[in-house]
């Protein structure tokens, strides 16, 4: 049997083919009712599975242009849907000549079976198709439908916004404030990377080192130490590496002066943007 799958979220379309094509059958999909309608023009098909909620052309109207044309009415119809679930919105659907009105997620044994028992009944005639009257009814009911269902997306959509809004306030007056605190404390705080370039600098380490932040950036943080002390940050780094940090670490390092100055430090080791 071949089904044409139509539904806007690309996973929604590959589940159903999966499931579909484990059962036996041929399955093309679509992502809206026009792209949908092209390929029944160009193609046979013995079933169309369609979600409501889509752009350009939605299920409904989709459903309406295929009983209403004598090139595809004869074909079953399912809806399957997560938006459109009430009563109201099943009743809309078999108006409008839907012969199965199916909500997400269905067991994925029943849906087979609704759809093998759906197309044995066009198959023998039991099912021989239903006949479409258009009113003005039918047309305020889809309006209805649609229009309450865009204006609760459109809600859920400026939830959203709003709670992003916020999460980014919050996240701004984190950085602030932390930014402060290392910036302002008494304690020198640097970032190095593994090749040993100083990533960040606070201004204590700058007056400890003696140099501007634009000279430290990038620079080469073991070539600020002493000779006889680079194995240590040599070593800091490579066991970082490995997972593996030291608690403290005391060195000499040179200042911009040429002085040496101690440092005490307790390094950690940060994964920033690991890759795996």
């Amino acid at each position: 049997m071949r089904i044409i799958v139509v539904d806007d979220y690309p996973e929604n379309r590959y589940l159903l083919e999966v499931l579909l094509k484990g059962h036996g059958h041929q399955v093309s999909s679509a992502n809206n009712g026009a792209q949908a309608l092209e390929q029944l023009a160009a193609g046979k098909f013995d079933l169309i599975i369609s979600d409501i909620l889509m752009p350009v052309m939605d299920g409904y109207q989709l459903c309406l242009k295929c009983k209403t044309d004598a090139m595809f009415k004869h074909i079953p119809f399912i809806f399957y849907t997560a938006t459109y679930v009430e009563k109201l919105d099943e009743e809309l659907a078999l108006r409008l000549g839907a012969d199965r009105f199916i909500r997400k997620p269905a067991d994925p044994e029943e849906f087979v079976n609704s759809i093998n028992g759906l197309v044995e009944e066009t198959a023998s005639g039991k099912d021989k198709g239903k006949s479409i009257s258009l009113d003005l009814g039918m047309f305020q009911a889809y309006t209805d439908r649609v229009v309450k269902k865009l204006d609760k997306k459109i809600i859920q959509l400026e939830d959203e916004i709003t709670r992003r809004r916020n999460a980014e306030q919050a996240l701004r007056e984190s950085e602030a404030k932390y930014r402060s605190l290392v910036e302002t404390g008494g304690a020198g705080i640097a970032i190095i990377d593994l090749d040993s370039k100083l990533t960040f600098v606070n201004k204590r380490i700058c007056q400890i080192l003696g140099y501007s932040r634009e000279e430290l950036m990038n620079k080469s943080f073991i070539s600020l130490v002493h000779p006889e002390d680079a194995a240590v940050i040599e070593t800091f780094l490579n066991s970082a590496t490995g997972g593996k940090i030291e608690t403290a670490i005391e060195f000499r390092i040179i200042h911009k002066s040429g002085n040496i100055v101690w440092l005490y430090t307790n390094p950690r080791a940060i994964i920033i943007n690991e890759i795996t």
